[in-house]
């Protein structure tokens, strides 16, 4: 497997690409992981607000490096999370995750202190391929 082929099935599995990058433009993340080429070598590490960390992994092999990047990814479940939508209300986002469920689409809920601890809000994903089957899912 070379970069552009795991890059190709990455997306068709329906990898989140806010959290990966194959090959050069990783200062377009926030944070996540990257695999590029240096020289006669592949990198595998971490990027943060847009900077490379240390080198985790070095390869010389294209195909070792990417199927090693593919089973990293493939292990991290944030790195096919899609959110759907985030609602002030939990009792919404449980509406949608059920409306997901009767699809047949697994979500998830979460919550974070948006404005605060006293300002929550409820965030719902949904991971990998499921994220092709919603239809408007900011509506």
């Amino acid at each position: 497997m070379d970069m552009s082929e795991l890059a190709e099935r990455l997306r068709r599995e329906g990898f989140n690409s806010l959290f990966y990058c194959i090959g050069p433009g990783y200062g377009r993340l926030a944070d996540g992981y990257a695999l590029d080429k240096a020289g006669d070598l592949f990198e595998w590490f971490y990027v943060e607000r847009g900077q490379k960390g240390q080198v985790e992994r070095s390869f010389a092999s294209e195909d070792e490096a990417c199927r090693f990047a593919y089973e990293a990814l493939a292990q991290n479940k944030w790195a096919r999370s899609h959110m759907v939508k985030m609602f002030e209300s939990e009792r919404e986002a449980a509406e949608l995750a059920h409306a997901l469920s009767l699809e047949g689409i697994h979500s998830e809920i979460d919550r974070i202190p948006y404005g605060g601890l006293d300002d929550p809000r409820f965030r719902v994903f949904v991971y990998g391929a499921d994220v092709f089957k919603i239809k408007n899912p900011t509506d």
